[in-house]
């Protein structure tokens, strides 16, 4: 009978109904997808003893190296946002989604999270990518910058979450077009360094 458990000894007693709100719902095959674009509330009331979730959260991206008054120099790439993945028992509870944004130029990244009842995770903005000088860790980390024949290395990222940037290659031969930046790391592995005059990928 929906919504009822028969009781022994007679008698039925209401079961509270199950549901769970928050973000753009969507489904895949049999599972229930809520997608969290901008920060908001993940509502689950009411769920089954050990319900499980499957979470993805990702933090936002660094920005690219700032412009320097004189050259020859390069700028690095930004460094991705963490990433965290997994799966844990959810409880009845209100859950606090917090988006983080992408960085401007020479700006890292900002955290997300999911937070609520007994659970907590977080990911790590991505690090800034360096021009003229360093980069800077996060989720992922920046690629290093240029300053003329010094190259500047790539920040590392955070372990379980990212990745390293890719290194800076110094105008070590004179040429001003044997420079460039390394590209910013990413979840999926680190990234090049800069060749010759094209950067790194990231």
């Amino acid at each position: 009978m929906s919504n009822q458990e028969m009781l022994l000894g007679g008698g039925f007693s209401d079961v509270p109904p199950f549901s769970a709100t928050g973000g753009t719902i969507t489904t895949v095959g049999a599972d229930t997808v809520h997608t969290f674009t901008g920060s908001g509330t993940f509502v689950l009331e009411n769920p089954p003893p050990g319900f499980t979730v499957q979470y993805l959260v990702v933090a936002g991206g660094g920005g690219g190296g700032r412009s320097a008054g004189f050259a020859p120099y390069a700028k690095g790439g930004g460094g991705g946002g963490g990433v965290r993945q997994g799966q844990a028992i959810f409880t009845g509870a209100t859950y606090t989604v917090t988006v983080g944004s992408g960085g401007s130029t020479d700006v890292n990244g900002s955290d997300s999270s999911l937070q609520g009842g007994e659970f907590s995770v977080s990911s790590t903005g991505g690090g800034r990518g360096g021009a003229p000088s360093t980069a800077a860790t996060g989720g992922s980390g920046g690629g290093g910058g240029t300053n003329n024949a010094i190259a500047f290395g790539g920040a590392n990222g955070t372990a379980g979450q990212g990745n390293r940037g890719g290194n800076g290659l110094g105008n070590s031969t004179g040429n001003d077009s044997n420079y460039s930046g390394g590209g910013g790391g990413g979840a999926s592995g680190a990234a090049q360094n800069g060749q010759g005059s094209k950067g790194g990928n990231g």
